[in-house]
């Protein structure tokens, strides 16, 4: 197995706020179009329908009259975070799809409340729109000088293909990390054999000594689907294992017009709270701290 690249990735989602008379402060402000990005979704639905129109301003004007008959946007967010906070009395969380009903801010977009430690009264918000993704969200966190919570940090390695199949040498893998994870009571050939028998194929991984108080899995990342299939047979499982090295299909590179193209396999490790968001600074820090740790390790 030849390493040919190794990255840190994180993924962020909810701005953390503390006490709910901050959720209703930041949701205010969104509405009011104070954060980056709140109104990307309403203004490219405006200009679609504008477009679209024979009569393009007049079709305009009907959907704001049609969004203002709908209530005043300090009324609907009332609305939104009374059925939220009903919710969230007996729930760790709240989630709201929004169409052409969702006025101004809120046009085809997912708000997400989340309680992210109820003893501290702490909440965090998400929010996910049409045509934008996580933009609103990240203005949102921007405009208040909060970072995001962080939900995991993954060290993603790139190998090599062997041939037309990816194989990963785990054995190897662990060596490397021994000096950084203590994961010299762990052979190779117990990630595979765990690999191998787990029923979830999409995303199955191994469970690496816990570091710090953090969580730690090693699996497979960019990788083909496992199982094949062909009318009249019965699936082929792809995968394959000799000792500590698992090996199986690439991934499809569907940005290539050849058919035949394929991805470079990677393997990833995971560092995550195992509880939920990662809210508090110091331990973000420290999460992203230790997968660079791994990552050198494995340079």
């Amino acid at each position: 197995m030849k390493i040919t690249g190794v990255s840190v990735n994180e993924c962020r989602r909810y701005v953390p706020l503390k006490g709910w008379e901050s959720v209703t402060k930041a949701l205010t402000d969104f509405a009011s179009g104070a954060t980056c990005h709140s109104r990307s979704a309403e203004t490219k639905s405006i200009n679609d329908i504008g477009e679209s129109s024979a009569d393009g301003a007049m079709a305009v004007g009907l959907y704001l009259y049609a969004g203002a008959l709908t209530g005043g946007r300090s009324d609907f967010v009332d609305r939104l975070l009374a059925e939220a906070k009903t919710k969230l009395s007996s729930k760790d969380g709240f989630s709201k799809s929004y169409d052409y009903d969702g006025v101004g801010a809120f046009h085809k977009t997912i708000v997400d409340i989340k309680v992210l430690d109820r003893k501290q009264d702490l909440y965090g918000i998400g929010l996910y729109a049409a045509y934008v993704g996580e933009k609103p969200e990240e203005g949102l966190a921007a405009h208040l000088g909060f970072p995001r919570t962080l939900l995991w940090c993954a060290v993603e390695t790139k190998t090599k293909p062997r041939g037309k199949r990816f194989e990963f040498d785990f054995e190897r893998t662990l060596r490397l990390l021994d000096p950084t994870l203590g994961t010299e009571g762990i052979a190779g050939t117990s990630v595979v054999e765990a690999l191998m028998a787990s029923k979830d194929d999409d995303s199955p991984s191994f469970a690496l000594p816990d570091k710090d108080g953090f969580i730690l899995r090693i699996g497979p990342g960019r990788i083909g689907q496992r199982l094949m299939y062909e009318r009249g047979k019965e699936p082929h499982d792809t995968w394959s294992a000799v000792q500590a090295k698992f090996s199986g299909e690439l991934a499809r590179d569907y940005t290539s017009p050849d058919p035949k193209a394929t991805r470079a396999p990677t393997f990833l490790i995971t560092v995550s709270s195992g509880t939920g968001p990662i809210w508090q600074p110091d331990r973000q820090a420290r999460a992203v701290a230790l997968a660079n740790e791994i990552a050198a390790a494995l340079r």
